[in-house]
């Protein structure tokens, strides 16, 4: 493993930094992509989902569900949508889920008992911190 990593796109730097920053702060969206799975917002899906305009992207593991209705605390974002798709990944379950306003949105939680599965309505809730903008 290295202690800084530089991604390359197109035989050009993308981005350089720390294995945490590359993944937790992708500037692009093939950086984004190249380092692991993630949803990116952009346009009318930003705006109905984040508030805001603009591309972004959020983490599955950053992406909360829960039964339907939950109270979003503060200045969290929320939706509802369907589980489209349930991925057993061992440690965790990836899902897919359609929302209301018609975005697709990945999430992922720990295999800790709780079973969703396609076709279950869900709540998911987004922190704003969470959110990361893209070039």
């Amino acid at each position: 493993m290295s202690d800084r990593i530089a991604v390359f796109d197109h035989g050009r730097i993308a981005q350089v930094g720390t294995p945490a920053d590359i993944y937790e702060h992708p500037q692009t969206e093939f950086v984004a992509g190249f380092v692991g799975t993630s949803t990116v917002l952009r346009g009318a899906a930003a705006a109905s989902l984040l508030g805001r305009d603009g591309t972004f992207m959020v983490r599955p593991e950053r992406v909360r569900l829960s039964a339907v209705p939950d109270a979003a605390a503060g200045d969290e974002r929320h939706r509802t949508g369907t589980v489209a798709e349930v991925v057993y990944l061992g440690a965790t379950t990836r899902f897919l889920i359609d929302l209301e306003t018609g975005e697709r949105i990945t999430a992922t939680e720990p295999n800790a008992g709780g079973v969703r599965q396609r076709g279950d309505r869900v709540q998911i809730t987004i922190r704003p911190d969470d959110v990361v903008p893209l070039e």
